[in-house]
Order: structure tokens, then sequence, then C-alpha cells
């Protein structure tokens, strides 16, 4: 169960670098040349989901994702839901995170 959920809130970071990258401010160019990734590289990866476990701990040492974790749990529950993407149960679990 623990890996499950692991998986899966990997697969969320990754399927919404996109968002987390625009809740975080901080420009594309700069998180590029903290990664040591060309722009096209970069965004290939971004779009195709091919970000590796490395880059995106990289990633989320680079945008300081704790800073903007309540908003983007927040969003990301938000879009879910609309989109009929996550389970109900799913999302119930994030506002109770976000509640506690």
């Amino acid at each position: 169960m623990i890996i499950q959920e692991t998986l899966d809130n990997y697969k969320a970071l990754v399927n919404n670098i996109d968002l987390i990258i625009q809740k975080s401010g901080m420009r594309l160019n700069y998180i590029e040349s903290e990664l040591g990734m060309e722009r096209g590289t970069f965004y290939y990866k971004r779009k195709k989901g091919k970000l590796s476990v490395d880059e995106v701990t990289k990633l989320v040492s680079i945008l300081n994702i704790d800073r903007i974790e309540e908003e983007l749990l927040k969003e990301l529950a938000m879009k879910g839901q609309e989109s009929g993407i996550m389970k109900e149960n799913e999302s119930a679990k994030i506002w109770s995170k976000l509640a506690s």
C-alpha cells in the first residue's frame, strides 16, 4: 500500500510539473541552468513525462516545493475532481491532509 501511494505521488508530481513550475514563480531558464539541461531537452522531458527520478529529485529541491505544497495540493485536488481523473476518495485524502 505504501509503495503504491509513493508511486501515485511520483506520477502526480511528474504529470503536474508545469503547474508546479508555474506556482514556484521561477523562470524556466534558471531551472534549466540548475538542471544542466538544454531548453529543448527539458521541454521534451516535461511534456513526455520522461524526467528521471534524479532529475525530479533535483527539481523538487530547486523549486522549493515545500514552500508551495499546500497551494499545489488544493489546485491538484480541484483539478482532479473537475476532470474526473481523480477518484472521489483520492481527492478526499488530499482535502483531509490539508485540513490537518
